[in-house]
C-alpha cells in the first residue's frame, strides 16, 4: 500500500450467510514495512449492503475501526510489525447477502515508507491480518 499524502486501502470481502452478533471485534494487522521506517495505518470491520456495486462504499456501515503506528524493527528490516486490538463494535442489522469486507487504509507516514499486509504469517515473525467476529 502507497504511503505519502494520498489515502490507500487493500479490502477483502465476504458474503455473510447469517447475520451479525453485536460485540467486541479482533482486530489482526500484522505489517511489514519497506522503504522506509514508520506509518500510520487504520483497521475497519464494515457491513456492506447486498446489492451495492464494486468500488461503492458509500453505503457502508462501520462497525469497529482501530488505528496504528507502526514502527519498524531495525534489527529485523523484512519481520512482520505485530499489531492486534480488541474493539468494541456498533450495533448492526446485517443480514445474509451483506459483505462483511476488512479494510486497512494507510493515513500517512515517514515519505517512502509502504506498509504491507502479512500474508506470510508466522515466516515473517507474525500473524496473518484477519477479523475476529463478536460471539453470538
Amino acid at each position: 500500500m502507497r504511503v505519502g499524502d494520498s489515502l490507500s486501502y487493500l479490502e477483502a470481502a465476504f458474503t455473510l450467510r447469517a447475520p451479525l452478533a453485536t460485540g467486541a471485534w479482533g482486530i489482526v494487522g500484522d505489517g511489514i514495512l519497506a522503504g522506509g521506517d514508520q506509518v500510520q495505518v487504520r483497521f475497519e470491520a464494515r457491513l456492506r449492503p447486498q446489492g451495492t456495486l464494486s468500488g461503492d462504499d458509500s453505503r457502508d456501515v462501520v462497525l469497529a475501526k482501530v488505528e496504528n503506528t507502526f514502527v519498524r524493527n531495525s534489527s529485523q528490516p523484512f519481520g512482520a510489525v505485530p499489531f492486534s486490538a480488541t474493539v468494541n463494535g456498533n450495533p448492526t442489522t446485517g443480514v445474509a447477502g451483506d459483505q462483511l469486507v476488512f479494510r486497512a487504509t494507510v493515513l500517512g507516514g515517514a515519505a517512502g515508507t509502504m506498509y504491507i499486509l502479512n500474508g506470510d504469517g508466522a515466516k515473517t515473525g507474525g500473524s496473518i491480518p484477519r477479523l475476529t467476529l463478536p460471539a453470538l
